[in-house]
């Protein structure tokens, strides 16, 4: 992760693009990390739960008019990121630039390693604010497969009705997947492709910018997988070095969604991290 990563690249069927948004993310507790195993997979929801889901009708995109937010600086994409989370989930227009202020302060009191306020927060800061601030339910589900982060994040999208966060360009930007289709409904069977999403980024609109596309724009799979690609950060070696960064909304319905009894990186099954708090500056209470 640096200030200003390489500026451009072309993405197929895509425009020329530069990156100009950077930041950091690191595990929280009870944040779960979990491997690529085709097995570890979330499961299909029990009848009794898909009965209560919306009429599958081959996709679903949770974007709402008026949720998406400018970041207030290069480096506050996590906070907007939660801020056009929290605008999805309850309907609202909070545009704030304060509001996205506070989120980031939090976040970075949070984060578990030391870097440049300019490389902006890390997994366990970006983590817990938007545990925090959006849903209590969401937890870090990093991954060592393209195919099995984005299965689990659009299966859990269904079952929850929540947006995913999602740590693109290497770990260097912070995007909010709010929609995808597939061939069948991830909530009744693992059998199914995802065929596109939908993806939101805060600093569409900003003065500079050249990188994000619009809010709600739908990528082909092979498109967003050359967005989406695993966590690296220079200055400093992060425990997700080379794995798919996520924040999902965990469902309470699957036993297996479970902590491990003895949690250990690269299990098939989730497990659960003890971060490493180191308040980073020290921790004030900060109004939602």
């Amino acid at each position: 992760m640096t200030a200003r990563p390489p500026a451009r690249l072309r993405l197929r069927g895509l425009p020329l693009v530069s990156l100009g948004v950077v930041l950091a993310w690191v595990l929280a507790a009870p944040f779960a990390t979990v491997s690529a195993a085709p097995a570890a997979s979330a499961p299909a929801a029990p009848a009794a739960v898909t009965s209560a889901l919306s009429q599958w009708t081959g996709g679903i995109d949770l974007y709402r008019s008026g949720a998406f937010v400018v970041q207030g600086t290069w480096y506050w994409c996590t906070a907007a990121n939660a801020q056009i989370m929290r605008n999805m989930k309850y309907g609202v227009a909070n545009h704030s630039q304060a509001t996205q202020g506070a989120y980031f302060a939090y976040m970075r009191a949070h984060d578990r390693y030391s870097f440049p306020i300019t490389d902006g927060t890390d997994p366990q800061g970006w983590a817990l604010g938007i545990a925090h601030y959006v849903d209590a339910r969401y937890r870090l589900l990093t991954y060592t497969t393209f195919d099995a982060a984005l299965r689990d994040a659009v299966t859990r999208m269904r079952l929850s009705g929540l947006p995913v966060s999602i740590a693109v360009m290497h770990g260097a930007h912070a995007w909010v997947l709010n929609g995808f289709t597939a061939t069948a409904d991830p909530a009744v069977t693992r059998s199914f492709t995802v065929t596109s999403v939908r993806v939101t980024g805060p600093p569409y609109g900003k003065s500079g910018n050249t990188y994000d596309l619009p809010p709600d724009t739908r990528l082909t799979t092979a498109a967003f997988r050359s967005y989406f690609t695993p966590f690296h950060y220079g200055r400093v070696h992060m425990v997700w070095e080379g794995r798919y960064v996520t924040i999902q909304a965990i469902p309470r319905v699957a036993a297996v969604e479970a902590p491990a009894a003895n949690p250990k990186v690269g299990t098939a099954k989730p497990v659960v991290f003890v971060p490493r708090l180191t308040l980073n500056p020290p921790l004030r209470r900060i109004p939602v």
